[in-house]
């Protein structure tokens, strides 16, 4: 979503024809947790409309980049809160569609894809819907952050990728990335 939101603004890089990134972008990565190709482009299309709405959405609000009011707050929650409906139903379908899941499962695969979008959404929008090169720079010591950035990466493989079902059950890693946050 903040990809999308930053093309929008005016990056002469991109713009709203930035979605097909954004879209193979994520069904490259369900390719990477072993989906089939079918099921990986159904996904990747609430994955990506989802954000494209919730973009729209806050431009059309006056939200602000900064998130420098409440207001802007708000707006972000709500926004995540109806847009990540559609990439946890886009998600949900496809599994349905795929005969992945049986229909008696599909309202609480929702609920928990459509809050982990949220959580997603709200953790990672603000930090990057805020980041600029200024605010780079400002960040001090610059040569803290490769070291930071692999530590994060490790830790992200252990929680997101490292598949634990040899040890007969997952195990509640998501709380590890928790000490990788800004003091």
């Amino acid at each position: 979503m903040a990809a999308v939101w930053h093309c929008h603004r005016g990056n002469a890089a991109c713009g709203w024809t930035a979605w097909p990134g954004v879209y193979v972008g994520a069904v490259l990565v369900n390719l990477l947790v072993d989906s089939s190709l079918p099921l990986a482009a159904g996904i990747a299309v609430g994955n990506t409309f989802g954000p494209l709405l919730v973009a729209y959405w806050l431009n059309r609000a006056g939200f602000h980049r900064d998130i420098d009011r409440r207001v802007d707050v708000a707006m972000l929650v709500a926004a995540a809160t109806l847009g990540m409906m559609v990439s946890a139903s886009g998600g949900v379908a496809s599994l349905a569609l795929a005969g992945l899941m049986a229909p008696t499962a599909a309202a609480i695969a929702w609920l928990t894809w459509w809050m982990g979008d949220i959580c997603g959404v709200l953790l990672a929008a603000p930090v990057v819907l805020t980041l600029t090169r200024k605010n780079i720079r400002q960040l001090g010591n610059i040569k803290e952050l490769p070291p930071w950035l692999l530590a994060a990466s490790v830790v992200a493989w252990f929680v997101f990728i490292q598949d634990y079902r040899e040890f007969g059950h997952t195990l509640p890693l998501a709380l590890l990335t928790l000490p990788l946050q800004e003091k």
